[in-house]
């Protein structure tokens, strides 16, 4: 009975241990993505509430609506209106805004459905593609100290990197 009990009690604790490892590596694994959409109108999957547009450069939105609907998408206090095609699509290109550090809202409105996506930020978007050690801080790479120092001594980067004039390398290994 008592080699049960200890190996149920080591199961146990690999279980929880792997299920603690993995909670780790999958960030943002219980954050659930829903699509906004309603009857008769949607907008691309690309755009959710929580998100980020790229700063300093037009904002296109797309998505479908019945054929010969008006769209209205409004947003950082600028609204544009289209139709949707034949096909059912529809594109609105909005202004370009700059980095905001408060939250926005976006409305996409059709004949008879209104859809909000909220907490929005303008900044920058970075884009990666890679493998599971993207994540692995520049401080523990080879050559990251070199890394460091590029950017420690590139003032002229430091504001499209986000950091604050006069950056040390502890601003940058805490943003890495």
């Amino acid at each position: 009975m008592t080699k049960y009990t200890i190996s149920l009690i080591a199961l146990l604790s690999a279980v929880l241990t792997l299920s603690s490892a993995m909670a780790q590596q999958e960030p943002g694994k219980d954050i659930t993505v829903i699509p906004a959409l309603a009857e008769g109108l949607s907008v691309n999957n690309l755009f959710q509430s929580n998100m980020v547009l790229q700063r300093e450069k037009p904002i296109t939105i797309w998505g479908w609506a019945e054929p010969g609907e008006e769209v209205t998408v409004s947003f950082g206090g600028q609204a544009q209106t289209t139709k949707a095609g034949a096909d059912r699509s529809w594109k609105v290109i909005l202004q370009a805004m700059p980095a905001t550090a408060e939250p926005l809202q976006m409305t996409i409105e059709g004949k008879a459905a209104t859809l909000t996506l909220d907490n929005i930020l303008m900044g920058d978007v970075w884009v990666m593609g890679g493998q599971s050690n993207m994540q692995e801080p520049i401080r523990n790479i080879e050559n990251g100290n070199v890394e460091i120092a590029v950017i420690v001594h590139t003032p002229e980067t430091h504001e499209k990197q986000g950091f604050p004039s006069g950056v040390t390398s502890d601003h940058v290994t805490s943003h890495t």
